[in-house]
């Protein structure tokens, strides 16, 4: 494998996937293979390394963003599942990989700041919308847990009303100026959380805030947010602050903080 990229199980406990810098994707079917120290697929192609790589919630499609500008598609339902589907992402390095909860869309955001969205639903799965709001590259992804909202963090952040296609974008914070690299949705639908490169944790109502509101400010790190996630309750949020320099960087902790 090399150096590890990326790994990730499949939510029924099905599959495990790994990509390293070698290029190729290992995937282990732990139905039947559990025993074995070698995967039981390898996935080649080419010389592109993987820099991410997701399953869909219900376990059917494995991603894969290759560095090349494609994003690769294997069907778990198939016998043979080492041929893949070639999803081309306009000539743009594909960076961060994420499925809605109900598995419908494919979120495939950019190295120059495009999102794509693929309709999974569709066989073969179909690019519907391609949504070019930012000016930079996609730093985080994520999906509310109803499907209604896609939230996009590049040197701004931006969140999609997907009952409403083809989704127009709103500004997430207006009172944050600064590269948002972490988002995570409360399991309620109630709360968006956000973190900026400034080292600020913002919340925003999702249900009943104007279009322009300012985000609620918890609080602040020392060092730009590095991810975010809530508890299963939604009572508490927890934020990593770190800088992409450990040897620089002078936060390094985990903050956590009481939503009421």
């Amino acid at each position: 494998v090399g150096d590890l990229l990326d790994a990730e199980f499949s939510a029924d406990g099905a599959w495990l996937a790994i990509s390293g810098d070698d290029t190729d994707v290992y995937l282990w079917d732990l139905k039947t293979d559990l025993q074995r120290n070698a995967p039981t697929y390898i996935m080649p192609h080419d010389t592109a390394r993987v820099s991410s790589i997701r399953f869909s919630p219900d376990g059917h499609w494995l991603a894969a963003a290759k560095q090349e500008g494609v994003v690769l598609l294997w069907d778990l339902t198939q016998e043979s599942v080492n041929t893949s589907l070639i999803l081309e992402n306009d000539n743009e390095s594909p960076v961060h990989l994420e499925f809605s909860p109900d598995g419908r869309w494919l979120a495939v955001g950019g190295a120059l700041g495009r999102i794509n969205l693929w309709d999974t639903s569709q066989s073969p799965p179909e690019k519907a919308y391609g949504l070019v709001e930012h000016q930079r590259g996609i730093l985080d992804l994520a999906f509310s847990p109803d499907n209604r909202w896609l939230a996009s963090g590049s040197t701004d952040g931006l969140i999609w009303d997907l009952t409403s296609l083809p989704p127009e974008p709103v500004e997430i914070c207006s009172n944050s100026a600064d590269a948002v690299r972490a988002l995570a949705f409360s399991p309620d639908n109630i709360w968006l959380a956000m973190g900026d490169d400034s080292g600020a944790v913002l919340l925003r109502h999702l249900e009943g805030s104007a279009v322009n509101d300012p985000c609620i400010e918890l609080g602040n790190h020392d060092d730009p947010i590095r991810d975010l996630v809530f508890a299963s309750n939604g009572t508490w949020l927890a934020s990593g602050g770190g800088s992409p320099d450990v040897r620089t960087g002078d936060d390094r902790v985990i903050r956590i903080w009481q939503i009421e």
